[in-house]
């Protein structure tokens, strides 16, 4: 069944305002005096909105260390995927919405040619993406990056990075 995107949009956008809202007071100028620094503070930012995840579907095993999911298979939205968590351990995807390829949306000057030049290379595809992620200690609904490349011998990786959680009215809106 397809989604009609028109509807989804005005709520996913409000969610993504409301999470990244407190990014921005975060980060500021005056703290931020080098480019390390500003990887450092935004690292930060996602270690912390991704402690509510971490917690809730992997207990305290990762308490401040940043997780990143591999899917056994592409995403595809009402349906569930096996995933394997950050030590190995077995998991499950639940996509609720599958938002449309972020990368190709990329202009003139958001990126660096390098790297634009680097994400086709590997053939990139990045999505926002909206699920229920279910760990060893319970479950999650959460908003996150979804990726996937290919390597340069045709073998097709697919990852999901956390953001933080999503309200679980969310994901019942996004099934209906």
């Amino acid at each position: 069944m397809k989604r009609d995107a028109a509807r989804i949009a005005p709520s996913l956008f409000l969610m993504a305002l409301t999470l990244f809202a407190s990014i921005t007071p975060y980060w500021s100028p005056a703290r931020a005096t080098g480019a390390n620094l500003i990887r450092a503070d935004w690292a930060a930012v996602l270690a912390a909105k991704q402690a509510p995840v971490r917690a809730s579907t992997f207990g305290t095993a990762y308490a401040e260390q940043f997780i990143r999911l591999s899917l056994s298979t592409q995403p595809v939205e009402l349906q569930s995927v096996s995933a394997v968590g950050p030590a190995g351990e077995a998991c499950s995807w639940t996509t609720a919405f599958l938002g449309p390829e972020m990368l190709s949306q990329a202009r003139s000057g958001e990126l660096p040619a390098l790297k634009v030049e680097a994400l086709t290379a590997v053939r990139a595809q990045a999505h926002l993406i909206v699920g229920t992620l279910a760990g060893p200690t319970g479950a999650s609904a959460v908003v996150g990056l979804y990726h996937a490349t290919r390597d340069t011998d045709g073998t097709r990786y697919f990852h999901i990075v956390p953001i933080g959680q999503a309200a679980p009215s969310l994901i019942a809106f996004s099934r209906r």
